[in-house]
C-alpha cells in the first residue's frame, strides 16, 4: 500500500470516527469535527539558535514566528491539513517532560502540540508518521520560504 493511499485511508477513518460534521461548517478544513486546533509546531535550538513556531488554526490558517519575530502567515492546503491531523491523531501519549529543553548542548529539537493530545518531542515518537511536520517547517520557515504546502496570505 502506498504512503499516499495510507494517508487517505487514515483521513477517511478519522472523518468517519468523528462523525464527519456539516461540510459547510467552519470547524475545520478537513471536515473533522472537534479538530485539535490550534496545532503548534516548534523548532528550537541547534548551533544556529532556531526558535521557530508555527501555529495552525482551524481551516489551515498558519502563523509563523522565528527568533527575529513575526515571519509571515499563509493557509495550508487541505491535503496538508489532513496529513497534519492524521499525524496528531497518531501521536502517542508521552509525559510532557519530553518537550523540555535540550538533552545535549546545541541540540535542535522539534515538538508538536495539540490541545487534544498534549505535546510531543518528535524524536520521542519512533514509528509515527510525523514527516508532514518536517515538511511544513521546511516549507514556511527560513529566509525564502517555498510556500508549496501553503498559500501566502
Amino acid at each position: 500500500m502506498s504512503l499516499r493511499l495510507a494517508v487517505v485511508l487514515t483521513s477517511l477513518a478519522l472523518v468517519t470516527a468523528c462523525g464527519g460534521g456539516d461540510p459547510a461548517s467552519t470547524s475545520d478544513a478537513a471536515g473533522v469535527g472537534d479538530a485539535p486546533f490550534p496545532v503548534t509546531i516548534s523548532r528550537t535550538g541547534g548551533i544556529a539558535g532556531f526558535n521557530d513556531r508555527i501555529v495552525v488554526e482551524t481551516g489551515g490558517a498558519t502563523t509563523v514566528t522565528s527568533k527575529r519575530g513575526a515571519a509571515g502567515s499563509c493557509t495550508l492546503t487541505s491535503e496538508t491539513v489532513t496529513r497534519l491531523l492524521a499525524a496528531v491523531a497518531a501521536m502517542p501519549q508521552v509525559p510532557t517532560t519530553s518537550t523540555t529543553g535540550p538533552r545535549i548542548s546545541d541540540e535542535m529539537f522539534t515538538t508538536l502540540e495539540a490541545p487534544t493530545r498534549g505535546a510531543l518531542r518528535i524524536g520521542d515518537a519512533p514509528g509515527a508518521d510525523l514527516a508532514v511536520v518536517g515538511e511544513i517547517i521546511a516549507d514556511v520557515t527560513g529566509a525564502s520560504p517555498a510556500y508549496r504546502l501553503c498559500t501566502k496570505a
